[in-house]
């Protein structure tokens, strides 16, 4: 068995730290995360509206629902409902079709939650589900770890999500909200030192469309929320079936790839997103 940290000693990096908290959720908030990850295309005004509110530490919500189409009022206000229902939104009233009143109770974990740790909580939980499955298959052994710390070669990054099956390891950054700099995590998967079709960025505004041509350009999955699972799970199933095969044959393993003279995978196993 190789944990990740002795695959990452390999590259000639150390971790240093991670959060069980976010692999560890209970299955309530698990379940609270996914419906907020489902409802994140229809009520993504809303959601904006809540992450304005708590940077600025304001508790009090006043969203007009005349503000977005009439198609997305239903949802927000029932999301609105659910915020009630798990103590993140208090004292809620409700103008069908105009208004959304209440207040955020300022508190950090609420806080984080809502401005984006509930996507990373939902990421980690498909992640979960999806390398337990491909793993037991093969009779594999795994690991998850999330927001991982690790440093060497002159640098020190923060990962959200690594994880591994055998001697597999796979990378997965989470971003909510506009994001464009993907060259930096192009940058990041070779100094990580891994194959560039084992990490996936889900970035949750983009269009499916939009995804395939980045992950075109950039070399690695890209996602959007609604076809994040999919993604995964064709990542996972390539890349264990390919080490597999490498396995299998006389051929030295890849899995772990140098830092320099870093080739792109095969176009044909980079699956359409």
């Amino acid at each position: 068995m190789n944990s990740i940290r002795e695959l990452l000693s390999e590259q000639g990096l150390t971790l240093l730290d991670a959060d069980p908290a976010k692999c560890g959720a209970p299955a309530p908030v698990l379940a609270l995360c996914e419906r907020l990850a489902d409802n994140y295309p229809v009520c993504l005004t809303f959601l904006k509206y809540i992450r304005s509110c708590l940077s600025n530490k304001t508790a009090r919500c006043t969203f007009p629902l005349t503000s977005i189409p009439e198609e997305e009022r239903p949802a927000t206000q029932a999301l609105a409902r659910e915020l009630e229902n798990c103590g993140l939104l208090a004292d809620l009233f409700i103008k069908p079709g105009e208004m959304i009143r209440g207040t955020f109770p300022l508190i950090p974990r609420v806080n984080e939650f809502l401005t984006g740790d509930f996507l990373e909580i939902y990421a980690a939980g498909t992640a979960a589900r999806a390398l337990k499955e491909a793993a037991e298959v093969r009779a594999l052994d795994w690991e998850l770890l999330a927001n991982a710390v690790v440093e060497g070669l002159g640098e020190s990054h923060e990962l959200d999500l690594l994880f591994r099956a055998g001697r597999c390891l796979f990378w997965c950054e989470v971003k909510s909200g506009h994001f464009s700099d993907y060259g930096k995590y192009y940058r990041i998967g070779r100094w990580l030192g891994v194959h560039p079709d084992r990490y996936l960025l889900l970035t949750a505004e983009k269009t499916s469309s939009s995804c395939e041509t980045i992950s075109y350009f950039y070399e690695f999955h890209v996602s959007n929320i609604q076809d994040f699972p999919g993604t995964l799970s064709r990542m996972l199933e390539h890349a264990l079936d390919r080490q597999a095969s490498e396995d299998a044959s006389p051929a030295p393993a890849t899995d772990i790839i140098t830092h320099t003279n870093l080739s792109a995978a095969p176009a044909a196993e980079r699956t359409a997103l």
